[in-house]
């Protein structure tokens, strides 16, 4: 699924260099001198990316190598960045000398790599075997847990106690939730309390990667009297059938060593810095275990242990406890969940505007995706994530689907502490800024809901590809200060002035522009000069009518309003898949409905019907409008939704009538 994405483990070097093949395809006159630089450009990026994404499942990479790897993914971004800016403005000669820069800088990079055998660094991290980190949750003394009593005590309740204990049939419980909060730790304080109340009684762990007959043997060995050595060369089919025949007659339904008076202090602060999780706990216990046991031994370790959204230069132990979850991330998953560091906390998120972010962003590929398309591949990777106990869903519907979800705080505190380590995005709010020092700003978020931010006059943004403003503030950077922005979204801003998108149109590479709650009445004509312009979402504004140069946006997808005029030359506009919230009412053309019937990728429409029944040319309307619709039944259009002004005496009879 990386072949063409963005990522966080290899920054823009995908996009990169499917661009770099399509400069050698297009063949511009002034490039024929730089060819070779270009191909040996590619061919050396691809090489890069390769080693980035191994790089990716290291956890602990020497510094130098961070080092590198952090200069690469920024260089992928100037790169992408260049070569974006020369294929819209196509000018070879400047383009053949930026090129042989980069190529420079590329060579230069690849020295480094060669100097300091990272490649053989890389080679000795991946041959190291890691413990699984839940392992010394099997073995916790039930004294040393904290807060375990009332979960277990439910559980076992739940268990032993069915509506008739007479008939109590076979259960299964399943203990959902985040890596680190001690899901296996509580399966094991049950198992012992309850297991001998059972016939057949096993407790097995099953590791991120299992072993199926590893797994089989475990189970035989604890629920008959075997030896490992009598059953160590079965295969899959004889450890299952020699389960089956030994469970065909039945029915399945610490040493309390004190912690010293002088350490008592310090270990209730560690328990806090742990903020009660279980798995972190026991693993700073195994830790502390094999060390001596005094003040200042106990006391360094303590104060190692950082809160995860502190500013640190390598990642703290309780970083990568929580991180497990994050960890067992596919790529694209992990690039997907940082992005929601975005949004401030105790935001509800919306479901398909942040679809349309990732697919703007470029973290969405149909790619091996058997002709799906990039929202309904966004819809499951945001299934995943909530799957994965990552986000917490919200607004469930009749269809059982998910259509927001929330951020647990934690969650939220790691994926902003590792944005800011990988300067994948930047945040700021009222009371502080993360990571914003001697970084090249790549994605910006402000949040102004409590207290306006005015950032540093001497920042510099023309690098940052993403602005998101949530509250209300008039500090907002101009337009004029960033030079590459694909997504704008500014929500929740009553002083945001119509002038603000007056220099829209300098934002050439511009796939997303979300207002929500915002004060504008009116967008620019200049609007339709934005030709990467993919979603276009205009949300509780005051905004009503859309500029005649809006139908030249011919690679927009999605058009989400909430009463706006049907645009006139809507026909113009084939690209559209999603349209929702325009009105129809006598000013608007017959003509535009005609048009409309011609949009054969359309798949979502939502319409809201303004035509009084009194008007004397209401069938005109109707006839056109009912044959808009079966028009495009016969294309793509899945989910239709019309809607009608009762103000102003319209009524839907006359499609029940056409149904009929």
């Amino acid at each position: 699924m990386a072949h063409t994405m963005v990522s966080v483990a290899t920054g823009v070097l995908c996009p990169v260099i499917g661009k770099l093949s399509t400069l050698l395809q297009m063949k511009y006159n002034r490039l024929k001198g730089v060819d070779n630089e270009i191909l040996s450009l590619k061919d050396e990026l691809s090489s890069m990316n390769a080693l980035l994404l191994k790089l990716e499942d290291i956890d602990d990479l020497d510094i130098q190598v961070k080092e590198w790897r952090d200069q690469i993914r920024e260089l992928s971004y100037d790169i992408e960045d260049r070569v974006d800016y020369f294929m819209y403005q196509v000018d070879g000669d400047k383009m053949a000398h930026q090129i042989i820069k980069l190529k420079a800088r590329v060579d230069m990079a690849s020295e480094r790599r060669k100097r300091y055998n990272f490649d053989e660094t890389l080679s000795s991290s991946i041959g190291v075997v890691p413990i699984d980190p839940r392992l010394p949750a099997l073995y916790a003394e039930k004294e040393n847990l904290v807060g375990i009593d009332t979960p277990r005590v439910e559980l076992i309740r739940f268990l032993t106690e069915g509506e008739d204990k007479l008939l109590q049939k076979l259960q299964v419980v399943s203990i959902v939730g985040l890596g680190g909060l001690g899901k296996t730790t509580l399966a094991r304080q049950v198992y012992e309390k309850i297991g001998g109340q059972f016939d057949c009684q096993a407790f097995v762990s099953v590791s991120q990667k299992p072993d199926i007959r590893k797994i089989f043997k475990n189970i035989l060995i604890n629920i008959t009297e075997l030896d490992y050595g009598a059953i160590d060369a079965w295969d899959e089919e004889r450890l299952i059938n020699k389960l089956r025949e030994f469970l065909n007659d039945k029915r399945i339904f610490g040493s309390e060593d004190q912690c010293p008076a002088y350490l008592k202090d310090i270990y209730i602060d560690i328990l806090r810095r742990c903020g009660g999780l279980p798995l972190a706990i026991i693993s700073l216990a195994s830790l502390l275990a094999n060390k001596p046991r005094t003040k200042e031994q106990w006391g360094r370790y303590r104060n190692s242990i950082c809160s995860a959204t502190e500013n640190v230069p390598s990642v703290s132990n309780m970083q990568r406890i929580l991180s497990l979850s994050y960890n067992d991330l596919p790529h694209y998953l992990k690039t997907c969940l940082l992005y929601l560091s975005t949004f401030p906390e105790d935001v509800l998120i919306w479901r398909d505007p942040l679809i349309r972010r990732w697919i703007a962003e470029g973290f969405i590929t149909t790619q091996g995706e058997g002709g799906r398309t990039l929202e309904e591949v966004g819809e499951c990777y945001f299934n995943e994530l909530i799957n994965r106990s990552m986000i917490q869903p919200e607004e469930i519907q009749y269809d059982g689907q998910a259509h927001a979800c929330r951020m647990h705080d934690m969650i939220l505190d790691l994926i902003i502490s590792k944005s800011v380590v990988e300067n994948f995005i930047i945040s700021f709010s009222h009371n502080y800024l993360l990571g914003c020092q001697d970084k090249v700003i790549r994605r910006l978020s402000l949040d102004c809901r409590e207290r306006d931010v005015i950032l540093p006059a001497t920042m510099a943004l023309s690098s940052a590809r993403s602005l998101v403003v949530y509250g209300s503030t008039e500090h907002i950077p101009l337009i004029s200060a960033f030079h590459v922005l694909r997504t704008v979204a500014i929500e929740s801003n009553d002083k945001l002035k119509n002038c603000y998108l007056r220099d829209i149109r300098r934002l050439f590479q511009l796939k997303y522009l979300r207002l929500s709650e915002v004060s504008i009445s009116e967008l620019p004509e200049q609007i339709g000069e934005l030709q990467e312009l993919q979603t276009l979402e205009l949300q509780r504004t005051s905004i009503k009518e859309l500029p005649k140069s809006i139908v030249r946006l011919k690679n927009l997808v999605f058009l989400v309003a909430d009463g706006i005029t049907l645009p006139e030359g809507i026909g113009n506009m084939k690209a559209l898949q999603k349209l929702v919230g325009v009105k129809v009412d006598i000013s608007t053309p017959v003509d535009c409905l005609r048009e409309l019937g011609g949009l054969n990728d359309l798949r979502r429409l939502y319409i809201i019907w303004c035509v009084s029944d009194a008007y004397p040319d209401k069938k005109t309307y109707t006839d056109s409008f009912i044959s808009c619709i079966d028009e495009l039944c016969t294309f793509k259009l899945r989910y239709l939704q019309v809607g009608c002004d009762v103000t102003n005496d319209s009524s839907l009879d006359f499609m029940l009538d056409s149904w009929e």
